[in-house]
């Protein structure tokens, strides 16, 4: 006698934006096992192909992964298992430049979220860019570091910023807050940048490699015991400077070489263009 079994997931928009014609993201899972086969047909309805260079999609079944990605709204996957009491759920998102944005989800089961198969997304991005691109997230907590254990792991060059451990929270939304933990990561993962933290004296900064041996630099500068500045910069030189007018140069007196730098107000995530002095 074969075996038969189907379950069809519907799919729900969790993001804003990825929809054409001012439609909602819609669709369907269908999940069917014929004797020893198996599969997920998925198809993604009202979806703007413009905003998404491919697809990639987390499929639950059974407390089993699967991964695929399609230049299309639809395809078939092979599964191993499905049986009439699975639990299965099913996560969409668009990729672009490496970076992968979730923007529907489908499930039969209340505890598989889709912060839950988000975690099995393949994103290409560095930490760093995801830090840097993460201005548009604000919410306040203490804002101060625990500087004890990031000496932990730390060269003598985390001096300079051992005053931020008498951070106190500042009025309002605090972009600082909501990056602190992600930037303590970096610190401690990264090495020293000494070509910048020679120059200052209340900043610390770190070299986070990129591509082909390139790297960025990543710095905290603090004015008063608190977070003032969030740092980015570039290796560079004084006579090519970026098409952008804000960044600003920083080199040892009287050298050519140094770093074309960005800075990002600690409490608004606001580029402030140059400083002042």
């Amino acid at each position: 006698m074969s075996e038969f079994v189907k379950k069809v997931l519907v799919f729900d928009e969790i993001q804003k934006g990825y929809a054409a014609y001012g439609k909602r993201v819609s669709g369907v899972v269908r999940l069917e096992k014929q004797n020893n086969s198996a599969s997920a047909e998925i198809y993604v309805a009202n979806l703007d192909r413009r905003k998404a260079e491919e697809l990639q999609f987390v499929i639950y079944v059974d407390k089993k992964i699967y991964l695929a990605c399609s230049q299309t709204p639809s395809l078939t996957v092979s599964l191993d298992m499905l049986k009439d009491a699975s639990d299965a759920a099913c996560l969409v998102a668009a990729v672009n430049d490496g970076r992968v944005y979730p923007f529907a989800f489908a499930s039969n089961a209340p505890f598989i979220q889709a912060e839950d198969l988000s975690l099995h997304l393949k994103n290409d991005v560095t930490e760093y860019e995801e830090f840097v691109c993460a201005t548009d997230n604000y919410f306040e907590k203490e804002t101060s570091f625990d500087i004890d254990e990031l000496k932990k792991n730390a060269a003598e060059k985390f001096k300079p910023i051992e005053q931020l451990k008498n951070a106190k929270p500042l009025d309002g939304k605090n972009f600082f807050a909501s990056v602190k933990d992600v930037l303590k990561k970096i610190f401690e993962t990264y090495p020293p940048c000494d070509d910048l933290n020679d120059l200052m004296q209340n900043a610390f900064w770190v070299k986070v490699p990129f591509k082909e041996e390139k790297f960025f630099t990543v710095g905290i500068m603090q004015e008063k015991e608190r977070p003032k500045y969030i740092c980015y910069g570039v290796p560079g030189n004084l006579s090519k400077r970026p098409l952008d007018d804000s960044f600003s140069f920083l080199s040892a007196k009287g050298r050519k070489d140094g770093f074309w730098v960005l800075y990002q107000d600690a409490a608004t995530g606001l580029c402030v263009g140059k400083l002042d002095g």
